[in-house]
């Protein structure tokens, strides 16, 4: 169900799934709890939506930024990077990525 809502519709939620799917075969309470926890935030935030309308007279603005962490995965020491796009203040794009290899500096 998480997987469908993150490709079709919530990629907001890319990160929380990315986590657990990361433990779905050795899953403990603490995995179910954080479940159920991004579960409840999909039913709060169901009536959200992203409203881009810059106004009469107003000009369209974008910014972009990107971070990364450095070996943040504690468990294979890989780094975590990501982006995220806004177009006058709402956010249009983003994307968090595992690396494919171990950074060393």
């Amino acid at each position: 169900m998480l997987l469908y809502l993150l490709k079709h519709l919530r990629p907001d939620l890319s990160n929380s799934v990315r986590e657990l799917t990361k433990v779905i075969d050795r899953a403990m309470s603490g995995h179910m709890k954080a479940l159920i926890r991004v579960i409840k935030y999909v039913k709060q935030t169901r009536d959200y939506e992203l409203v881009m309308d810059p106004g009469q007279g107003m000009k369209w603005e974008m910014k972009a930024y990107t971070d990364l962490d450095f070996a943040g995965d504690a468990d294979n020491r890989k780094s975590i990077s990501g982006f995220v796009i806004y177009l006058n203040g709402c956010p249009l794009a983003w994307r968090s990525k595992q690396q494919k290899s171990v950074t060393l500096s």
